[in-house]
């Protein structure tokens, strides 16, 4: 139980990330140190049937209570606090780049290569992060054949974006102009409005998770220098998304404070994971 419940609690912090616009939930995951396990057990779902309902169950559940609960929460403190709410963020996501480095490193030597693909990845988030996507932010209350399509189209793709650290699934609905109305259905509960939205999510999961499992599998020295260079660009759109709001004098101090909790936050978790993981290695 006791194990349960840390899976929901780090579900629940998934969720809080995936309900903010720039912010990754596969970021999180990687910062928890449960981003492989997450990947393997939506691909390899019947290599330990019970296990992975276990878990799976938990980061789900856990996941839609941060949505559900934290949701109007973060879309006021963005709305109010915006240097200081991705700031927040950005300390969670520095605090993560040792640990991610560190597993990239025990992998194996890195060649030019990988350092190639950095800085590629790099590049590429840096873009992403200046560009501003389209979409309507109209919102949607009633659903027509073509409307259901696009959103389980446009679900889909974030939901496989979401499970990439350093994108941002919640932006993808944003560029597509559906975030605003999925925030509002799962804030009034609308089941009908959420339904094509659960669909896309779902063959969403189930693609990504392939392909990403694939990756670490057959290239993982790759996959995670690639891993690297996303966590990276995505503290440089939760820094430019920061400065949406006006760099006050107060704001210039807060942020800076909560800045460095949540690089505490991210590196007392890494240390946490690790005792947690020497007791099971030695079992």
């Amino acid at each position: 139980m006791k194990e349960f419940l840390r899976t929901v609690a780090f579900g629940i912090i998934i969720g809080i990330a995936n309900a903010i616009p720039g912010v990754s939930g596969g970021t999180m995951a990687v910062v928890l140190g449960v981003y492989d396990k997450l990947i393997g057990g939506m691909s390899r779902f019947f290599d330990d049937v019970k296990g992975n309902i276990k878990f799976l169950a938990g980061i789900g559940i856990g996941a839609g209570l941060g949505i559900y609960y934290f949701g109007s929460i973060i879309k006021y403190c963005i709305s109010n606090y915006a240097m200081s709410t991705n700031f927040f963020f950005s300390g969670l996501i520095l605090g993560s780049l040792p640990m991610i480095y560190s597993k990239a490193r025990s992998l194996g030597k890195a060649s030019a290569r990988h350092y190639g693909t950095l800085l590629i990845v790099i590049g590429l988030m840096a873009a992403l992060a200046f560009y501003s996507g389209g979409g309507s932010d109209e919102l949607i209350t009633q659903l027509t054949p073509e409307i259901a399509l696009y959103m389980v189209f446009a679900s889909m793709i974030a939901a496989i974006g979401m499970l990439l650290p350093g994108v941002s699934g919640s932006m993808i609905l944003l560029m597509f102009g559906l975030y605003f109305s999925v925030m509002t259905g799962v804030t009034d509960m609308n089941i009908i409005l959420l339904s094509p939205v659960a669909i896309g999510v779902g063959l969403g999961l189930l693609v990504g998770a392939k392909i990403i499992d694939f990756c670490l599998l057959r290239m993982p020295l790759f996959t995670y220098y690639a891993i690297l260079g996303l966590v990276i660009g995505s503290l440089i759109t939760a820094v430019k998304n920061a400065f949406d709001d006006e760099p006050s004098l107060v704001n210039i101090i807060v942020s800076s404070l909560v800045f460095l909790l949540g690089t505490g936050i991210s590196l007392a978790f890494e240390r946490w994971n690790k005792t947690i993981e020497k007791p099971a290695k030695s079992a």
